[in-house]
């Protein structure tokens, strides 16, 4: 039996409206409006339709191929990126290579070097902190490699940017906890190299300093996203002399070690520790109690920034350069008010 293959047309009539259309959707050009553009890829899931990248690819120079280059050690987070950015390279018949690579490798611009001869990529969506590699950049630039940059810390025009106002929504959790009677909070700080890092530890100290509490550096402790680092700074704030009555970490993946650590120690929880995370990783809804946390909306950020590459790909430059995108806090059951 033949299988009858999905076209162009099958997509138009289904999301009723010209051939036309549904090709600047598929070509991510900005002029199709938002309602339309939401139809039309709708129709495009619904008939599983996949344009057809290699004929275009005899047709052009192009490869239609992207890539992703992170170094994150956080696997919830590389995977809201993937999810963010495989739907618009399918709507738009882009392929994505998702490729890893250690920011503080001696032989990075090397390794990235030989790789993009034989990957033959159009363009690269850069996650932190691979975003603020000068070497790296500089490179991208000098060989007019098309490139995008998620939550930079350097946010000049060398390229289109998207981020997220993670030092608000810090300084919004830390407020949160203050508002419960919590006034020793100890924070996990995330990967030093990383925008959001930063961003956040600012964070919680505008919240504290706002709120005339005085940051106490011992109650700050060095992560780096992953889980293992979670655990390692959860014991060291739990032996304080006097630990916290809640602890803030960077990151969901880090705080999902914090409530190890402290059921581990017999601490009850939220009534004895108090704990909040960032992302809002599917693991925060997995954790028991739930964990109270920053929804960071990682998959938009992807998603725009994978927007952005490929209009740069096929020529449709923007004079926006940057978007920012808001997170909010989901209060859940980890965090409740301090005892008496």
């Amino acid at each position: 039996m033949q299988i009858k293959k999905t076209t162009l047309y099958d997509v138009a009539r289904e999301a009723k409206v010209s051939p036309k259309t549904v090709s600047r959707v598929i070509n991510s050009e900005s002029t199709v409006r938002k309602k339309t553009r939401e139809t039309v890829l709708a129709a495009i899931e619904s008939l599983n339709y996949r344009p057809n990248s290699f004929a275009r690819n005899l047709r052009s120079s192009r490869s239609y191929v992207i890539a992703l280059l992170y170094d994150n050690r956080s696997p919830p987070y590389i995977l809201e990126l993937q999810m963010g950015i495989l739907p618009v390279c399918e709507a738009a018949g882009f392929n994505i290579i998702i490729q890893p690579y250690a920011f503080d490798s001696e032989t990075l611009i090397e390794d990235i070097g030989k790789w993009l001869e034989r990957s033959r990529v159009d363009g690269l969506v850069l996650a932190p902190p691979l975003t603020d590699h000068q070497g790296l950049l500089d490179v991208l630039k000098e060989n007019k490699i098309e490139f995008v940059r998620i939550s930079p810390i350097d946010k000049s025009d060398i390229s289109p940017f998207v981020y997220g106002n993670d030092r608000f929504a810090a300084r919004e959790m830390t407020n949160h906890l203050i508002s419960l009677g919590h006034e020793s909070i100890g924070f996990i700080k995330g990967h030093p190299d990383h925008n959001g890092a930063i961003e956040r530890l600012k964070g919680y100290e505008d919240a504290l300093v706002a709120a005339n509490i005085p940051i106490r550096k011992t109650l700050i402790k060095q992560g780096d996203f992953s889980f293992e680092s979670g655990e390692i700074c959860a014991r060291s704030l739990l032996r304080e002399a006097t630990p916290p009555s809640a602890i803030f970490a960077s990151n969901d993946n880090m705080a999902s070690a914090v409530m190890k650590v402290a059921r581990q120690i017999g601490l009850e929880l939220p009534s004895e520790l108090s704990i909040a995370g960032f992302d809002n990783s599917r693991i925060s809804q997995q954790l028991w109690p739930t964990l109270t946390t920053v929804e960071q909306p990682l998959r938009e950020l992807a998603a725009r920034s994978t927007e952005l590459l490929i209009n740069n790909i096929l020529g449709k430059k923007t004079d926006k350069l940057e978007s920012e995108f808001l997170c909010k806090l989901i209060i859940r059951e980890s965090t409740s008010d301090k005892q008496k």
